[in-house]
């Protein structure tokens, strides 16, 4: 595969701040593998890295689950997005001072090992439930054109189409799939980086100067874009603003100027305690005050954006009182089956909510939250794991190597997306079945709630709002049916 190259710099040993080590993960994703270990050090490992994944999905699990005082909890994401643009960036930097030159072929062949065995497994795992608990009314033939989209990495933009699906007020048994738009958003992210670095070091050549600041300048001004962008389709376009990879985009890019500017900012001790306090304090107000949900991102996502770069800037260069803390093992294991917890926690939550026909009640929940970890560690461990150890038992040439990987990257996604085809036509074809027919018919003839129906008004005899489920008939008996379910 190809690599762009230029002359090697002096100096090509890393420091310190070195944005990750070998072991770490990525959710909503990506994570160093055997090949990237090569010419790195396990002092360069930063844990509290890990532990902030951790932290993050604890947030996105809780807020999911509808756990009481997490409503502003999403911006878990948020914290995963400026990370996953600081270890990449890191990683192709170190690359490139190392060797002078990115092989991209590589990069892709890594991404490709880390992110689509989980996935595919997942993808396919939920195609089996959802044929088992959905119906072929709609549930089913949802789930397999949204298991089609994320297997070409475009769920986002499948999701931003979809009118009747709102991400903070599911009806039941609807979007099993819903939570891989971020995934997509990411992986599109890795598309796109490599254009942008690669226009860095054209401008860097053109104007001569230094690579680093004019891949800086480069990331601030695409994350500045991308955040007027974002506030400006706040209030015109809010479900653009919330799917599409060009709005979300600034929070990758600050990860992405982070890792730059650590390279040559180091903060002293007494200042990184403050900086790592100051980015806790942040996460935690914005907890307890949750953010507005309408039009977000918005100017809002700033606030756990920062406080994100300020978790990390923290942890360079030595430990502080915070990142001690996001290094311990229970944030840091947390954070390796961050990706595999993330992938299964939903799905689970929403066909169990189907399955109940309600929300289920809170324990119900968090154990549904806590199988979506036990499968995450299954999944590290033997699927994950597995591939890590095969990615370097390719063949003698490194190029057919990655070719060999992303081939297969590639081929796997397409059988997904055949299966979810081939899973749609099975639903309809259910769907035309004399049963299916009755049972879509009936659903039919239930009226939507009028709005005047829901809310205190329509329980207060003073109120003008009159709640008809059907059209009034005086001649016909008024009968009033008072229930508690």
């Amino acid at each position: 595969m190809a690599s762009f190259t230029l002359p090697a710099r002096s100096g090509s040993t890393t420091d310190g701040a070195s944005p990750q080590g070998p072991r770490s993960p990525q959710t909503a994703e990506s994570t160093p593998d055997k090949n990237e270990k090569k010419g790195r050090t396990r002092s360069e490992y930063r844990p509290d890295i890990d532990g902030i994944r951790g932290a993050a999905a604890i947030m996105v699990m809780g807020f999911h689950a509808h756990v009481p005082g997490f409503e502003g909890a999403y911006i878990g994401l948020d914290l995963f997005f400026v990370v996953s643009g600081y270890v990449i960036t890191g990683l192709l930097m170190h690359e490139y001072q190392r060797t002078g030159g990115i092989k991209w072929g590589a990069f892709y062949a890594r991404r490709a090992r880390r992110l689509i065995p989980a996935k595919a497994t997942m993808l396919i795992g939920v195609l089996i439930l959802s044929y088992l608990v959905a119906t072929p009314t709609g549930s089913q033939q949802q789930t397999a054109k949204s298991a089609a989209a994320a297997a070409g990495f475009v769920s986002n933009f499948f999701f931003w189409q979809q009118d009747d699906i709102d991400y903070f007020g599911l009806e039941p048994g609807t979007g099993v799939l819903l939570h891989t738009w971020s995934l997509s958003v990411e992986e599109q992210f890795y598309l796109a980086l490599p254009l942008a670095i690669i226009l860095a070091f054209v401008l860097a050549r053109v104007l001569r100067v230094p690579t680093v600041a004019s891949l800086l300048v480069t990331s601030v001004a695409l994350a500045g874009a991308s955040l007027w962008l974002a506030i400006t389709w706040a209030s015109s376009n809010p479900d653009a603003a919330y799917y599409l990879p060009i709005t979300r985009a600034f929070e990758f890019l600050l990860g992405v100027a982070l890792a730059l500017i650590v390279r040559k900012v180091r903060p002293a001790e007494d200042l990184r305690e403050v900086m790592g306090l100051a980015g806790a304090a942040i996460i935690a107000f914005v907890l307890w005050k949750p953010m507005p949900v309408d039009g977000y991102p918005s100017y809002w996502a700033l606030l756990p954006c920062v406080a994100a770069a300020l978790l990390v800037w923290a942890g360079v260069g030595g430990p502080t009182a915070v990142t001690r803390l996001l290094s311990t093992k229970l944030l840091v294991g947390l954070g390796l089956v961050s990706y595999g917890w993330y992938l299964w926690h939903w799905p689970l939550l929403v066909l169990g909510e189907s399955l109940n026909l309600a929300p289920p009640p809170l324990w119900a929940r968090i154990a549904l939250v806590m199988l979506g970890l036990l499968l995450a560690y299954l999944s590290y461990r033997y699927i994950e794991g597995l591939f890590y150890k095969r990615s370097g038992a390719v063949t003698k040439s490194k190029t057919w190597g990655s070719r060999r990987v992303i081939i297969s990257g590639v081929v796997a996604m397409s059988t997904v997306a055949s299966l979810s085809t081939g899973a749609l036509a099975l639903a309809n074809d259910q769907a035309t079945t004399p049963r299916w027919e009755t049972v879509a018919q009936q659903l039919n003839d239930v009226p939507e709630m009028p709005s005047e129906c829901l809310g205190e008004s329509s329980f207060i005899p003073d109120k003008p709002n009159r709640c008809d489920l059907v059209p009034f008939d005086e001649e016909r008996p008024t009968v009033v049916l008072w229930g508690d379910s």
